[in-house]
This record gives structure tokens, sequence and C-alpha cells, in this order.
């Protein structure tokens, strides 16, 4: 089994929306870029 994720934190000034919308970036961003990836990579 693989895992890619997009990984996004609130400071409390957006909405889940916005940080929704965020991981979901990087979830594709971690899929085009292969297998097993997390983005951003903190």
């Amino acid at each position: 089994m693989t895992v890619s994720m997009g990984i996004e934190q609130s400071n409390g000034n957006r909405t889940i929306d916005e940080i929704v919308n965020s991981a979901d970036k990087y979830l594709y961003q971690a899929k085009n870029s292969g297998r097993n990836k997390i983005y951003p990579k903190y």
C-alpha cells in the first residue's frame, strides 16, 4: 500500500474551504511527483 498526502494547517485566519483547497492542491502535487509523498515538505 502507498499513501500520498497533502497537509495544511490553520492559524484561524482562513475559512475551512480555503484550508481544504490548499490541502487538495498539496495532495495533487504529491500524487504527481510519485508515490509515498507528503506535501508540503515540513
